[in-house]
């Protein structure tokens, strides 16, 4: 949690118009609120994108 809630604090404390990419956009959400923009960095869901390896 503690990077989450830097990355938060940097973001917050910069002029508006902030973007913040992320893999964990739920949790960023959640600590930014609507002030900053969020951009997930996740991998697309669908079933032939595996991240699985033999």
């Amino acid at each position: 949690m503690y990077p989450s809630a830097t990355i938060t604090e940097v973001a917050l404390r910069q002029p508006k118009c902030v973007a913040l990419l992320t893999t964990e956009s739920d949790e960023m959400t959640k600590l930014c609120g609507n002030q900053v923009r969020i951009i997930c960095l996740c991998p697309p869901a669908h079933p032939e994108h595996s991240w699985k390896t033999s």
